[in-house]
């Protein structure tokens, strides 16, 4: 098995995109990716840590060049997005663990669901493991 695990891997090599394979058309169920059997608890996307990235650039070189070189092959087939300000693929990451994550998934889920009641449901149980109700819970880095 590699590293996205064995049903992203088969997604993957059979060409087609997991990012699209929850997009809703009306009338259709929207579910978080690492709510669907066999995604082994893994979401849409990875987070690539950029500040321990240039740290490693000062501390190993060799063991930076090999994970740069890495990322460089994922630009290559748009399989990483650095989200640029103002780009269409500009976006906010929050970690469940951060203070403000439960007001900001409350809301998304409010919204979300007066469109989708159980997309928002989704994302109100995420939301029941944010900020002050996770464990790790901490300023924003």
């Amino acid at each position: 098995m590699g590293p996205l695990g064995d049903f992203a891997n088969k997604v993957l090599a059979d060409g087609k995109d997991i990012g699209n394979r929850n997009q809703t058309q009306r009338g259709k169920e929207m579910k978080l990716d690492r709510n669907i059997t066999d995604n082994k608890g893994r979401g849409k996307y990875a987070l690539v840590l950029l500040r321990r990235l240039a740290a490693l650039e000062r501390q190993d070189r060799e063991a930076f060049a090999e994970v740069w070189g890495a990322l460089q092959i994922l630009e290559r087939h748009n399989a990483i997005d650095y989200g640029e300000t103002n780009s269409t693929g500009e976006f906010f990451v929050m970690r469940l663990k951060d203070q403000h994550a439960y007001a900001g998934l409350s809301a998304y889920s409010a919204d979300a669901g007066a469109r989708d009641p159980e997309w928002g449901a989704e994302i109100m149980g995420l939301a029941r493991r944010a900020g002050r109700f996770n464990p790790y819970c901490k300023n924003p880095d």
